[in-house]
């Protein structure tokens, strides 16, 4: 019986310090490398971002998206939300929905969407593992698979 409960509150303690990667207070800081498609091409990005999670399981934070290949070049900057549901302590889904100021080579600045579904693998009680599939407005519009990495600290 005693080490029934020994096993138990074992469980219960590695539980409670997993689901914490989300809770209200945490930031988040990390990255993702994506495949994209647009018109016709196949080209790479890199989304640098930083978030905190002002609430359980919901995070506000700024990114970057950097997008180049084939001759063209394309940015963009700003806010996001991400929401995480629909999972365990060792993984969950998220959506993620953002604004940004949008460039690209040849034209002028423009106001843009980003946005992304995913599922986020947690590996540590701080790392998770993403796998996501996005899409960016603003300077033509931009869809892809991509996966990252996120630090919870």
């Amino acid at each position: 019986m005693k080490k029934l409960l020994l096993i138990a509150f074992g469980v219960f303690l590695v539980t409670t310090q997993l689901s914490a990667q989300t809770e209200k207070g945490r930031v988040m800081v990390g990255g993702e490398l994506l495949l994209l498609g647009r018109s016709g091409n196949t080209t790479f990005s890199a989304s640098p971002n930083v978030g905190y999670f002002f609430m359980d399981n919901v995070a506000a934070g700024a990114e970057f998206n950097l997008i180049t290949g084939g001759g063209y070049t394309n940015w963009g900057l700003g806010p996001y939300v991400r929401a995480y549901f629909a999972g365990n302590p060792t993984g969950k889904l998220f959506a993620q929905a953002g604004l940004s100021l949008a460039g690209s080579s040849g034209s002028n600045t423009s106001t843009g969407f980003s946005g992304r579904v995913g599922y986020a693998s947690f590996l540590t009680k701080n790392v998770a593992l993403e796998v996501a599939a996005r899409i960016l407005t603003g300077g033509g519009t931009i869809y892809g698979l991509g996966a990252g990495f996120q630090i919870h600290l």
